[in-house]
């Protein structure tokens, strides 16, 4: 498993050590790296390194092999809520390894299944069934070890930038999927259409998670730009979350207002207009995009203010999804920047 470590030289950058250029040849410069740079990378003379260039910026990266990273979690007195949101933070940080401690394997917890219908399902489960049944939705991790107070939990699939590309594009296509449900089930009248959409948003949930945990391991190919992109998916991720709730809603409470339902069909329709932007970018693409998201944003302040109260929820949602899709544009322009 590799790691992309970089090197940023940066003129009058405080922060930055400096070097002195050595001339060698006729028309050679040389810089001596950090000792301690090589050193935790474990380079030798002979090595390869990647150079690029960037305007008054040269970065240089290289692989090593990563020091597998273990994370111990004692889960003794904790929730079942709690014992994933532990669970996920040591998961997105990149640890192969995570020992979960905990107090019996005979503890129940109490555990609650939701659907887009509204149906709760609650159910009680024993240790080793809630920590399986939670391991199964993080791509790659496994339970390889159980004993009587703890198992060990490790990282059988490892992480790629074409895993990682892989991951990006299907959280698209399972908003675009989820769009274009919505979207039927409005024009057909149909609600049960809807009540897929909560399986399609926790596939949206496993795949950022696993992008996240692959920019928590190696960073994003241009590496500058790797909070850039770690927020731009954070954000997909919330658009996924308001479209089940919308959906939710949509499935008890059809909307009764039928300019509602033309703006968040073409609303929709920019979701797959971010999809295409982000792999061909062009700038009067965005324009566009930013210009048609704020005309129906003008569009749904218009009709909110007559709005029924079956509507007002469904026109709540439509406006998270409007200033997610704002901040897209804006992190999509930073990350072409």
């Amino acid at each position: 498993m590799t790691n992309p470590v970089s090197l940023y030289i940066r003129d009058l950058e405080k922060q930055q050590m400096k070097r002195r250029l050595i001339k060698q040849g006729v028309d050679t410069l040389t810089v001596t790296l950090p000792k301690s740079w090589i050193t935790a990378n474990n380079l030798r003379s002979g090595d390869e390194v990647d150079i690029a260039e960037q305007d008054n910026t040269l970065q240089i990266a290289c692989e090593k092999r990563l020091l597998e990273k273990r994370k111990t979690i004692d889960i003794s007195g904790l929730s079942n809520p709690i014992v994933w949101r532990k669970f996920i933070g040591a998961y997105r940080t990149g640890y192969d390894e995570i020992k979960i401690i905990f107090e019996s394997q005979n503890k129940e917890y109490d555990i609650v299944y939701s659907s887009i219908a509204h149906m709760e399902r609650r159910l009680k489960m024993k240790t080793m069934d809630m920590l399986q049944d939670m391991v199964y939705r993080f791509v790659g991790m496994e339970i390889t070890d159980q004993q009587q107070n703890f198992c060990i939990v490790k990282d059988l699939g490892g992480v790629s930038k074409d895993q990682f590309d892989d991951a990006l594009r299907r959280i698209f296509l399972l908003l675009m999927s989820m769009v274009g449900d919505l979207q039927q089930a409005m024009q057909e009248n149909n609600p049960e259409m809807l009540t897929g959409m909560a399986g399609t948003d926790t596939n949206i949930d496993r795949f950022t998670d696993y992008c996240l945990r692959c920019l928590n391991r190696k960073g994003y190919h241009r590496f500058s730009k790797t909070p850039t992109i770690y927020s731009y998916i954070l954000t997909l991720e919330l658009v996924g979350d308001e479209l089940k709730k919308m959906a939710a809603h949509l499935s008890s409470q059809p909307l009764s207002n039928r300019r509602f339902k033309h703006i968040l069909i073409e609303r929709n329709k920019l979701i797959r207009s971010l999809y295409e932007l982000h792999y061909a970018y062009k700038v009067p693409v965005i324009i566009a995009i930013f210009d048609k998201n704020a005309a129906l944003t003008l569009e749904t302040d218009g009709e909110f203010k007559k709005a029924s109260n079956g509507d007002l929820e469904a026109a709540h949602h439509i406006k998270k999804v409007s200033a997610l899709i704002t901040q897209l544009l804006q992190l999509q322009i930073e990350l072409e920047s």
